[in-house]
């Protein structure tokens, strides 16, 4: 395995405040982005090392998760309980899922 070293973003304090105390939309706004920065750098740093057959798995996972199909690995039965919040499949993943399934459909 090699060392992915990424350069340190210089990032604004954040003033959580005291025990109690109530946090800014502007820090509560800032914590979310980093968060969603992190989150993005480690899935990139994960499917650098994955094998193309592990990668294609992963981008379909949470499709699997929302979408309970039964042409789709994972398919439990039509009473298992399915589907994430606010999560729409990019037109990607769909066609990713199609390569499992000629007549998975989206719905």
């Amino acid at each position: 395995m090699r060392d992915v070293i990424e350069p340190r973003a210089k990032y604004q304090p954040i003033s959580l405040g005291s025990p109690g105390e109530d946090i800014s939309k502007k820090d509560l706004f800032a914590v979310g982005q980093r968060f969603k920065n992190l989150h993005g750098l480690r899935f990139q740093q994960i499917q650098e090392f994955l094998y193309p057959r592990q990668r294609v798995f992963l981008d379909l996972l949470p499709l699997l998760f929302h979408q309970n199909h039964p042409m789709l690995p994972g398919f439990v039965g039509t009473d298992a309980p399915a589907g994430i919040p606010d999560y729409h499949p990019n037109r990607a993943t769909i066609l990713l899922a199609r390569k499992f399934s000629k007549s998975f459909s989206y719905n």
